[in-house]
């Protein structure tokens, strides 16, 4: 019995593992839905968000039903536990040669019928304690990871504000498996920035911007090469400004029409994908 118990406490750890570690990803979903609330709705991307969540969700109850189930026969074992030890028992006796009598029997199953709480809760704790340990595990490993590096500054007297030099860009998890992918957000390069001098990154959407600022102010690392600025920062974060109102009108913002014009700037933003997947396009409604 304690033997079964232990299997069916290691089953149940490798379920709770990995429940937690597919827990963990569609929590990771919710908070881009919670945290990009209004480019969702912009969009139009409520079905696709929707599609991936359930995905995770699916993979999710799988893990907790596999944990429920061996739950449930720990549980059983425990409640089967004094009746098959009392058989047991008797069942040795018998091999050995020994006589039974019924005084002897009888006492045997009382005394089995005595433990059978301690029975009962044994395969139910040992699995609690496997569980513990996967808790208690990831907590240990969240506290084991490495401090945050802190950011590289340049010295007072230096004639740059911004310094990069042979750096390698990308964000935890991308281009580390395939780093010869194109499509991998990996920003590479050096790049010099003198005092007073006005600097204009440009690029399509994906292209690193974003990545690059938020090396230069410290929140992403370099993966290679080095990183560094001046000590005092000003840094205002990109933060969409929407109206109430169509699209059309978020675009023009008092403006007068002019076709030509508004094509450039879908074209510009790169919004041709997103205006049909919109219902209505440009007079799609937006805003608060």
């Amino acid at each position: 019995i304690f033997f079964a118990t232990q299997m069916i406490a290691k089953l149940m750890t490798q379920a709770t593992r990995a429940g937690f570690e597919a827990t963990a990803k569609r929590l990771a979903v919710m908070e881009q839905i919670v945290d990009s609330s209004k480019a969702v709705k912009l969009f139009s991307w409520e079905q696709a968000y929707l599609e991936v969540l359930k995905e995770k969700r699916d993979i999710e109850l799988v893990h907790v039903a596999r944990v429920r189930w061996y739950m449930i026969l720990a549980v059983q074992l425990g409640r089967f536990s004094p009746i098959i030890s009392a058989a047991a028992t008797i069942a040795c006796m018998v091999l050995m040669g020994l006589e039974l009598r019924p005084a002897e029997i009888f006492s045997t199953i009382a005394v089995f019928l005595a433990l059978r709480l301690a029975l009962i809760i044994l395969p139910q704790g040992w699995a609690a304690l496997k569980m513990i340990y996967v808790v208690v595990s990831r907590i240990q490993q969240y506290l084991d990871l490495p401090d945050a590096v802190p950011r590289e500054m340049l010295p007072d007297a230096s004639d740059s504000a911004v310094e990069v030099g042979d750096a390698v860009l990308g964000w935890p998890g991308y281009g580390d498996e395939q780093p010869e992918s194109p499509e991998q957000p990996v920003v590479s390069g050096s790049l010099c920035v003198r005092h007073g001098q006005s600097v204009a990154l440009v690029g399509p959407v994906g292209s690193g911007k974003s990545t690059l600022l938020s090396a230069i102010v410290g929140a992403l690392p370099p993966k290679e090469g080095k990183v560094r600025s001046l000590r005092m920062l000003a840094y205002a974060p990109q933060q969409p400004q929407v109206i109430r109102g169509t699209v059309l009108e978020n675009i023009l913002l008092g403006r007068r029409y002019d076709e030509e014009a508004i094509g450039s700037a879908i074209s510009a933003a790169s919004l041709e994908h997103d205006l049909a997947l919109l219902p209505g396009g440009l007079n799609a409604q937006i805003g608060e």
